[in-house]
């Protein structure tokens, strides 16, 4: 189990959070609030807190993907692999999960939105941890390949006791997929939040 608890120095836009989270191997967990709230800015914080958290972490952020321009995913992928072979698993299965080889040598400033978002999600899934932290992974994903990240979700959790900390408002992912959803919310009467079961 992991615990993430009492981070009062963590300086939101309009206050300070307190936040206990208790994570469990192989569960997958959503924090839902109102936009604005903070939700982001606490993905933030943890990744820059990561190398102090005894699992290891992987994170999916709304930013572009970069490099832009006329770099592919392929050779995203050759670098990577050749300065962090050992931080990465399971990228060929999962090129092939999502269908993205036809997609692997197209520069990424000419794949759609959809498209960037499934290489940033292939690029974080691959990276070797035990607790992927996901900023909206369903955004601009379409159908076929929303299910296909439902179900890798299940999988991954089931098989192979990966765990998922998920940013999302998708009402089907929460009821479906998630184990518990912590509350991203106002403490009353202050300029704190709570973060939290």
């Amino acid at each position: 189990m992991l615990n993430i608890k009492n981070e009062k120095t963590i300086f939101m836009q309009h206050g300070l959070l307190d936040c206990l989270l208790e994570i469990d191997s192989g569960k997958v967990y959503a924090i839902w609030g109102a936009n604005g709230i903070g939700k982001s800015t606490f993905f933030s914080y943890l990744k820059t807190r990561s190398k102090d958290i005894s699992w290891g972490m992987s994170f999916l952020e709304q930013a572009e993907l970069r490099p832009l321009g006329a770099v592919s995913l392929h050779h995203i992928i050759k670098v990577l692999r050749k300065k962090h072979e050992e931080e990465l698993e399971d990228i060929d299965y999962l090129i092939d999960f999502f269908n993205f080889g036809s997609l692997l040598q197209r520069p990424i400033n000419f794949l759609s939105g959809g498209q960037k978002q499934l290489a940033k999600i292939i690029l974080c899934l691959a990276k070797k941890a035990q607790l992927y932290c996901l900023d909206e992974p369903f955004n601009n994903l379409d159908e076929e390949k929303e299910s296909r990240l439902y179900q890798y979700l299940q999988e991954a959790r089931q098989h192979q006791q990966k765990s998922f900390l998920v940013i999302d408002h998708n009402r089907y992912f929460l009821e479906s997929v998630v184990d518990q959803v912590f509350y991203f919310r106002k403490k009353d009467g202050s300029d704190s939040y709570f973060l939290g079961a």
